[in-house]
């Protein structure tokens, strides 16, 4: 029988321990509570829209500038939080695919690592997440499924977008600023959206390979 393994590299002696249901548990809460930032994000962008009709009307509630603040530091802590469990997600994730004997070249350290390096932080991620689902599917894909690019050009695009805006404020007004800002979090949420489809498509491709090396 062929084994399921790319030729040069030792199959495991043993089945890996079944941690996959826990990293899929710790990706996909991430992903909710990103989620929960970005609906955060939304709220203070209808807030925007209508604090802008209001001061076009003179008519600015006392109330708008204590709620939009308070939504802002939500969606930051939900961020800040959300990155901490993708971090710990991305670790394991790797951390399976060494253990059923993938060629990976990323270890787990530096699987987060990378994302605080600056100049490598805009590619590695990228080149992480692509090993990640080639290795991690038992088909022995050798093409970075376009999924990867579409979560990481969405990402950058929307955090480019993010700090445009905030250094072209003055430059472009409020209104330019809250349109930027929208655009910018529709990237994001498109991100989001694809980073979801590949923690699911990373899951099932260890999951697969498994059930292939438990087979007599």
């Amino acid at each position: 029988m062929q084994p399921p393994y790319r030729a040069g590299y030792e199959a495991p002696l043993l089945p890996p321990p079944p941690l996959y249901s826990r990293v899929i548990t710790l990706g996909l809460a991430s992903v909710a509570i990103m989620g929960v930032s970005l609906g955060a994000l939304w709220l203070v962008h209808a807030i925007d829209l209508v604090e802008l009709d209001a001061i076009e009307s003179h008519t600015v509630a006392e109330w708008v500038g204590p709620v939009e603040s308070l939504l802002t530091l939500a969606s930051q802590l939900a961020r800040l939080i959300g990155a901490i469990v993708f971090m710990i997600w991305i670790h394991g994730a790797v951390t399976n695919t060494q253990a059923i004997k993938r060629p990976i070249s990323i270890t787990p350290g530096w699987a987060i690592g990378w994302y605080f390096i600056p100049i490598a932080s805009l590619w590695m991620p990228y080149k992480t997440m692509g090993e990640l689902v080639t290795h991690s599917d038992a088909r022995e894909i050798v093409i970075t499924p376009p999924t990867v690019l579409a979560w990481w050009g969405l990402f950058i695009t929307g955090n480019m977008l993010r700090i445009l805006a905030t250094l072209l404020r003055t430059a472009i007004g409020t209104s330019g600023f809250v349109v930027v800002q929208i655009f910018a979090s529709l990237a994001l949420t498109g991100s989001l959206v694809a980073l979801a489809s590949l923690m699911l498509m990373i899951h099932r491709g260890q999951e697969e390979f498994v059930r292939q090396l438990r087979r007599p």
